[in-house]
């Protein structure tokens, strides 16, 4: 089996390797193309103008060809998700969890690495390295990444959370450092 490395890239990097980003995540989800055009931009939005932005990914050694990918920043009270998710963890005397943290925009592992630890290695480096006492994300209730998300670490904050806008279920999860 390959090596694989893990590591942020640099916002020059990630800028030169977008589209390879997008690729992965495009074959982890079967993305659409409209869904990827947002993605784009709002990672190159990020990179520009949103302090604390990183993108780690996991890249064969030899060859530098991406398997998976993380995407996320500071978490800033202003932006969408924040304000879709801060109400609902103020209500559940969660705020706390907001007040120092990272939010995870995305993680994605191609279909053609999947198993190999490849997201849960994301996650630690994501941990290990991130200023923040805590990080944030959610994912579909029916998502199966909620079992790594757990042993990562994670626990589940909102677990029957609804998203105002599209009313789209979903649960919050949060981890924080020791």
């Amino acid at each position: 089996m390959p090596s694989a490395n893990t590591r942020d890239l640099t916002p020059e990097e990630a800028r030169a390797r977008l589209e390879e980003v997008l690729e992965v995540y495009r074959a982890a989800w079967d993305a659409s193309a409209s869904l990827l055009d947002h993605l784009r931009g709002r990672i190159r939005h990020s990179l520009s103008l949103v302090p604390g932005t990183r993108i780690a990914v996991v890249e064969d050694e030899q060859t530098s060809q991406l398997h998976s990918m993380l995407f996320g920043h500071a978490y800033h009270p202003s932006s969408w998700w924040p304000r879709q998710v801060q109400g609902a963890l103020e209500t559940a005397g969660l705020a706390d969890w907001t007040r120092d943290a990272f939010e995870v925009v995305e993680v994605a592992t191609a279909p053609w690495a999947r198993g190999r630890g490849f997201a849960r290695a994301l996650l630690e480096h994501l941990h290990a390295t991130m200023p923040q006492t805590t990080s944030l994300l959610s994912t579909g209730p029916d998502n199966p990444a909620r079992a790594l998300y757990r042993r990562c670490g994670y626990v589940e904050l909102l677990p029957n959370f609804r998203y105002e806008v599209t009313g789209s279920p979903a649960v919050v999860l949060g981890y924080r450092r020791a």
